[in-house]
C-alpha cells in the first residue's frame, strides 16, 4: 500500500519524505532535503533536474521513485520524478560547498 502524499503516511511503510526545506539546483540534477512531519527527521534525495520543485512543497520516495506535490495545491499531486542514486541524511557537504550565495 502506498501513501497518498507526504502528509498521509502509511504506518510501517519504508517510505521517506515530508515537507521540502531545501533545494539545491546543480547542472544536471536537483538535491531536495525534506523534514518528516511526524518526527522532524531530515533526509535528502537527488532527482533529475527539476526547476519547479520549491521549499514548502511535499515529497516522498520509496524504492526507485520520488513523488512530488506542489504547494499550494494546483490539483496535481504525486508527480513522479526520476530518482538518482540513494537518499542520505543531508545534502552532501561537497554539494553544499558549490552553492554561491
Amino acid at each position: 500500500m502506498f501513501a497518498e502524499s507526504a502528509d498521509s503516511v502509511v504506518p510501517g511503510s519504508n517510505m521517506v519524505g515530508g515537507k521540502i526545506i531545501n533545494v539545491v539546483q546543480l547542472k544536471n540534477s536537483t538535491w531536495i532535503q525534506c523534514q518528516d512531519i511526524r518526527c522532524q527527521d531530515v533526509c535528502a534525495v537527488r532527482v533529475e533536474q527539476n526547476m519547479d520543485v520549491k521549499v514548502g512543497d511535499s515529497l516522498w520516495w520509496q524504492a526507485g521513485f520520488v513523488m512530488w506535490t506542489p504547494v499550494p495545491h494546483t490539483g496535481k499531486s504525486n508527480i513522479k520524478l526520476i530518482k538518482l542514486g540513494y537518499s542520505s541524511g543531508n545534502i552532501p557537504d561537497d554539494v553544499m560547498e558549490t552553492i554561491v550565495l
